[in-house]
């Protein structure tokens, strides 16, 4: 929705960066919180540790 703001605005502070900003968050919390809850409950012996 707020990057929909930037076809009414034609400066990017004023209509792409907010939208990008709450966007990049989002991701950011979620692709985590998904990769943690989807490994959660591999086995040690299953994982691929190249550590």
């Amino acid at each position: 929705m707020m990057l929909a703001v930037s076809v009414y605005n034609h400066s990017y502070l004023g209509g792409m960066l907010p939208g990008l900003m709450v966007s990049g968050i989002g991701h950011g919390m979620i692709c985590t919180s998904m990769f943690d809850g989807g490994t959660r409950d591999v086995d040690h012996h299953n994982q691929n540790d190249r550590s």
